[in-house]
């Protein structure tokens, strides 16, 4: 985003074009003035076309252009709206809010400028114009301070609770005789989980700096009839969370393609409305390019958990590797593992965990949808199990899990589209609380840029 107005100029013109070629209408006299640049006749006929028709967008949007090279963004934002509103086409209304952007981010207000270019890609004419707004918008986004994300999704599962699918408590396969209570059962219904997240840039550009970052996530539950029957006396308020969670990060270019980053983060989590954990993160990880179409990433990471009540604290410690690969097709395969062990003098909380995740992404939408799809082994052994009050052969859990995303490209607007997400994920553990199936489908949206 520059406020050079050669570059301006260049903007009109290129736009003009565009509308000539498109069969939209051919430039005006005040865009010709425009793009030759000659800024004073742009604007006396843009002004002698308002005198005609106040709600010309053509001549309002030359008028911005002329307010935006002359160093007015005030103004040129407000006529810019002005053609916005009164645009009869998608050129017209493409034109006026990337100006609107371009005036908006002269005020120094960057998610203001952002909004209109999400409105610039919702009316883009053309695939070229629209590529030119999403580069417009992340060339913007790299540099801007503040960054802002929401994202919400809704999900029907038959196990919203994590709970036991089977009511006696089996260990090895040998039954304990110990019933799981009704709401510690597995109860089907919905969960909704809303996110929000603020990122601003203390110091430092795209390349070196630090960032002060916070992140708020809340999941509703809402138990069905059948959960009802199972659980009278259960509510879905007795399952939702919370958690927020502050984060200091530095990051550097160490070259061209390597990048490092570190930071500290802490945060609190709520279950029932209630106090649930506090905890302490630190983390480090190396993002390289081998390739152009090659990306790794390695990570490690050390957090300290404090439940409340008399539970001992327990310390994690996490590897995180992953690398990603852009096929000739455009297609994208990723391959993610994660190791991690878990420390604490209580026994029960202790474990150790490793996890692989495939990953699949096409490169080009199907029939307007873009497809997407995982496949996931992890493994997790607990020394003890219960303080061994049931035996001594720990706890030993084998997940796989699957999953396929569908993204509807065709429904898209203002740079955000539905993602449907079909899940599965099955656990075999000698401790038949944590044995069992869940399958779940469910829709979240996300910005597609």
């Amino acid at each position: 985003m520059t406020r050079r107005p050669a570059r301006l100029v260049a903007l009109v013109l290129a736009l003009a074009v565009m509308a000539g070629s498109g069969g939209a209408r051919p430039p005006s006299p005040a865009e010709y003035a425009l793009a030759a640049g000659d800024l004073q006749t742009a604007r006396q006929l843009a002004q002698d076309q308002l005198q005609i028709n106040p709600k010309d967008a053509a001549a309002l949007s030359v008028l911005a252009a002329v307010n935006l090279a002359h160093g007015q963004p005030k103004a040129a934002r407000q006529n810019a709206s002005r053609a916005f509103a009164a645009g009869s086409s998608k050129h017209e209304r493409f034109v006026a809010a990337r100006l609107a952007a371009k005036a908006a981010h002269g005020q120094g207000q960057s998610l203001v400028a952002q909004y209109w270019l999400r409105r610039a890609v919702q009316d883009a004419p053309t695939a070229q114009a629209e590529a030119v707004a999403i580069t417009d918008f992340q060339s913007l986004r790299r540099v801007t301070r503040l960054q802002l994300s929401f994202d919400a999704t809704f999900r029907p599962s038959e196990n919203v609770n994590n709970g036991a699918q089977d009511p006696m408590l089996s260990i090895d396969g040998i039954p304990t005789h110990f019933i799981f209570t009704p709401s510690s059962r597995a109860l089907p219904g919905a969960e909704t989980r809303l996110g929000f997240g603020l990122r601003y840039r203390l110091s430092g550009t795209e390349r070196h700096g630090t960032d002060l970052g916070l992140r708020l996530t809340h999941s509703a539950i809402v138990l069905n009839d059948r959960a009802r029957r199972i659980a009278p006396m259960a509510r879905g308020s007795d399952f939702s969370t919370s958690t927020a969670d502050v984060q200091l990060s530095h990051y550097g270019a160490l070259s061209e393609n390597t990048v490092l980053r570190g930071g500290v983060q802490l945060g609190q989590s709520w279950l029932a409305g209630q106090h649930y954990a506090n905890r302490a993160k630190l983390d480090a990880s190396l993002t390289q390019r081998l390739s152009p179409a090659t990306l790794t990433r390695l990570g490690l990471a050390v957090e300290r958990q404090w439940r409340t009540g008399t539970v001992p604290a327990a310390t994690a410690l996490m590897i995180d590797s992953a690398t990603e690969h852009r096929l000739a097709s455009g297609d994208v395969i990723g391959l993610r593992l994660i190791a991690g062990k878990t420390v604490s003098y209580d026994a029960n909380q202790e474990n150790k965990s490793l996890t692989s995740e495939l990953r699949y992404s096409v490169g080009k939408p199907l029939a307007g949808v873009q497809l997407s799809g995982a496949l996931g082994l992890g493994l997790r052994d607990y020394p003890v199990f219960f303080g061994g009050a049931f035996g001594n052969s720990g706890r030993h859990d084998r997940t796989a899990s699957a999953s396929v995303d569908l993204s509807l490209t065709r429904l898209n607007a203002f740079g955000f589209e539905p993602v449907f997400s079909l899940e599965t994920r099955r656990t075999r553990s000698n401790i038949s609380r944590y044995d069992g199936t869940d399958l779940g489908l469910g829709i979240r949206i996300r910005s597609s840029f």
